[in-house]
């Protein structure tokens, strides 16, 4: 703030020479200054007429800082519920206007805000210089946990990655066979069918929401090409015997040369020359 000084000499002054205790000076008669830094400064005018005649003054001027205002403590909590505001470091206080406060030129107004939001005080001291501050109210809001994938099938011995959003925290059950039981994406094992329930929750446990992926684990089916080894004239033709579970559904034969199927159990060959066949079954 501009500080003014004025010269109230008596009689005939020709020369002014201020020095305002900062290092700073003036010949003006009535100078403004404005002083950096807080504190305690010494002033001291100089006053001399044509003859050389001078009169000294001294004054002190202090700078006061400005408060040291503090709004409070960035704070989280859950849609729905209310917050004290405390600001302190000055002797008034004004919050900026804002529907979700009970009052604003009050010292510790209850927030209510229905999202996440910041909030200004400017705080007054009792010599009138004020400062600004503000804190932040974090609010956790409803979430939808998904769990993917929701089924799935694998066989017997394999595994699979499960994958939970929306929350911040999970839990899974049943834990045995899973690589973490509180991991976003753990990877599962399961023996046998299984349905894993995922519980997700934030940070601070204001909310909670549920999924479920269920993975069914399928056992591996048995198939068996009865002649490993066949010998025929040339032009003749012969059907292959397998044996198969009656689980299988599949069966892809190669290569597919002088077969008259390469997808069914037992396919038609006819023989033109040596050739090794090979079938996966699958269920």
């Amino acid at each position: 703030i501009p500080v003014g000084f004025m010269d109230n000499s008596t009689g005939i002054v020709s020369n002014f020479s201020w020095n305002f205790g900062d290092n700073a000076t003036d010949v003006l008669q009535n100078p403004v200054h404005t002083y950096s830094l807080p504190g305690m400064y010494n002033v001291t005018f100089i006053a001399s007429n044509q003859y050389g005649c001078a009169d000294t003054a001294t004054r002190n001027v202090e700078k006061k800082g400005d408060p040291l205002v503090d709004a409070g403590k960035d704070t989280v909590i859950c849609q729905g519920q209310s917050i004290t505001l405390k600001a302190v470091g000055a002797l008034a206080y004004a919050w900026a206007t804002d529907n979700t406060l009970s009052c604003t030129a009050c010292t510790n107004p209850v927030a209510t805000p229905l999202a996440s939001k910041k909030y200004f005080v400017t705080g007054t001291d009792s010599f009138g210089c004020s400062a600004a501050d503000s804190v932040r109210i974090s609010v956790k809001l409803p979430f939808t946990v998904l769990a993917s994938p929701a089924a799935d099938t694998i066989c017997a011995g394999t595994k699979v990655q499960l994958t939970a959003t929306g929350a911040e925290k999970y839990m899974w059950q049943p834990a045995i066979s899973l690589s973490s039981a509180s991991a976003a994406n753990p990877i599962a094992s399961p023996a046998a069918n299984t349905v894993y329930t995922v519980i997700g929750t934030d940070d601070i446990g204001c909310f909670r929401d549920t999924a479920y992926a269920t993975i069914i684990v399928g056992n591996y089916p048995s198939f068996n090409i009865i002649d490993t080894v066949v010998r025929l004239p040339a032009g003749a033709k012969y059907v292959f015997k397998t044996e198969s579970s009656n689980d299988v559904v599949n069966w892809s034969w190669t290569p597919l040369q002088f077969l008259d199927c390469y997808n069914c159990a037992m396919p038609q060959i006819t023989a033109d020359k040596n050739v090794t066949y090979k079938a996966i079954a699958s269920n």
